[in-house]
């Protein structure tokens, strides 16, 4: 099912609740879509629902008003598989989160599968291979084609039964309650998820190996990679990539000349120039500086050394429950 008005949300929100058992707690398999790798600025395109087997994609670029779906979630078990991503994207687009995820990636990881990835996990226990077509499709386009609306569902048609073949296995480890508080504090990180400064947004991985004056031409070709993007609405790594934008700084606070060649449109060029001469104009009382420290935790001396039994205690008691090391 394709939802793409109020009117059908509303009708598909009223069978969801009258096709739960009485005295039963609706549950919902949920996923999302977004258009990260194809827009500006990311977001919401779809989301998948389930419940009792009864499947749908919910067009959020159509209905705007969305109220219905939370209201049945306020009172549902809702699950996600890999919700850290889909609840980062619920808070922007909605800000706020549902009361309670549960999440089968977290309950896998927990069971000890070394493969936790929802492709692999229904491969493995339903023997279902998941179609990989449209996994990188632009969300954001219309209409939808079937082929994407498949896929879409997929990943949320088996998630249900996974979730109880997990919640079994957990019982019988008896980790149900490590499985708890690990979902509550999925949620608990992505409440506390702030969007990164803007001020900031410019110091990529990299920046620290340049002194002030490259800092000032990092910022500046950020801002103008920041505003090309914006203008023809595409990600901003398509216009240029971060280890671009890194190199040429370098060259730039080296005294090294820069100028766009190929693809980039005339005024792109002009604009590019432009803030490289922003930047080398700059005085050096205006030049940016480093962080400020937010605590007063400085480097710790032989910190390899001191880590390195507790890697060693964490490591045996991983194997001991049979649990990935980077887990505990």
């Amino acid at each position: 099912m394709l939802i793409e008005t109020t009117s059908d949300l509303e009708q598909l929100m009223e069978v969801a609740r009258a096709e739960t058992p009485p005295g039963q707690q609706l549950r919902l398999a949920l996923d999302t879509e977004a258009d990260s790798s194809h827009s500006y600025r990311e977001k919401l395109c779809l989301i998948q629902f389930g419940a009792n087997n009864r499947f749908a994609v919910i067009d959020p670029l159509k209905i705007k008003d969305l109220e219905p779906l939370h209201v049945l979630m306020a009172d549902a078990e809702i699950w996600f598989h890999g919700s850290d991503y889909d609840l980062t994207l619920w808070k922007r687009s909605f800000s706020m989160l549902p009361h309670f995820v549960w999440d089968t990636q977290i309950a896998a990881q927990l069971v000890g599968c070394s493969r936790f990835g929802l492709a692999a996990l229904l491969e493995e226990h339903f023997d279902v291979k998941l179609a990989k077509e449209s996994q990188r499709a632009d969300w954001g386009k219309r209409p939808l084609t079937e082929e994407m609306i498949d896929y879409a569902i997929n990943d949320v048609r088996y998630l249900l039964p996974l979730a109880d073949l997990l919640l079994d296995k957990l019982e019988r480890l008896g980790r149900r309650d490590w499985f708890v508080q690990s979902c509550r504090a999925n949620l608990e990180v992505a409440e506390q998820r702030r969007e990164r400064d803007p001020e900031d947004a410019w110091r990529i991985r990299g920046w620290g190996k340049l002194g002030p004056r490259g800092w000032a031409f990092l910022r500046e070709l950020w801002r103008w990679r920041d505003e090309q993007a914006a203008a023809v609405d595409r990600p901003a790594f398509k216009v240029m990539p971060n280890g671009k934008m890194l190199y040429l700084a370098e060259r730039l606070e080296s005294g090294r000349e820069c100028r766009l060649i190929g693809r980039y449109s005339e005024s792109q060029k002009e604009a590019f120039q432009q803030a490289v001469e922003r930047a080398r104009a700059l005085p050096k009382s205006e030049l940016p500086g480093r962080r400020r420290k937010t605590s007063g935790r400085g480097r710790v001396a032989d910190l390899p050394e001191k880590v390195e039994p507790l890697r060693r205690e964490r490591d045996a008691v991983a194997e001991a429950l049979g649990l990935e090391p980077s887990l505990l």
